[in-house]
């Protein structure tokens, strides 16, 4: 089992702005992200970001298992969805129905949470040439380091630059 998370972000690693915009990322990236979605067996994502993009991602997906990760136990999902109240219980879930390639897709919080229990496995960004000087970075200020391993470099899809990393594990 492979955790991939992925996050579309600016060069200095913000996710979105202060607000939750994300005016700032492109086309690209959501392209990007649906490729990504397509090659995995379920994704896993914070109550943010599922209310964020669920409809959306459905539209495209609509038998792709989605775990929220939240602590918020009176949060309802819709059919297709599943409530986890940690990373542990999500990727147990995804495990149990055969995912074999979970992606992680925000927000910030999860993947914190995500980083300190050593769940990820690999990362891929989608990094934008633009500086925000305010916003949510991509992990929260109380996540574990990631010490990474380049794989890859992807520019064609310029301005956008795709990086893609292996998670060390010790």
């Amino acid at each position: 089992m492979t955790v991939t998370l992925w996050m579309a972000v600016s060069l200095n690693g913000m996710a979105a702005r202060e607000d939750q915009s994300e005016d700032f990322l492109s086309k690209t990236d959501w392209e990007m992200f649906l490729e990504l979605a397509g090659a995995c067996d379920g994704i896993i994502w914070g109550r943010v970001t599922h209310q964020l993009f669920e409809q959306s991602v459905r539209r495209q997906f609509a038998e792709l298992p989605l775990v929220v990760v939240t602590r918020d136990s009176m949060f309802a999902t819709q059919p297709g969805s599943i409530r986890a109240s940690s990373p542990q219980e999500a990727v147990a879930f995804l495990m149990r129905s055969g995912s074999n390639r979970i992606l992680l897709a925000g927000g910030s919080q999860p993947n914190a949470a995500f980083a300190q229990e050593g769940l990820i496995d690999e990362v891929i960004l989608a990094i934008e040439p633009v500086v925000i000087a305010k916003g949510i970075p991509m992990v929260a200020p109380n996540a574990s380091d990631l010490r990474l391993s380049l794989l890859g470099v992807d520019d064609r899809r310029s301005p956008t630059l795709r990086l893609h990393y292996r998670v060390l594990k010790s």
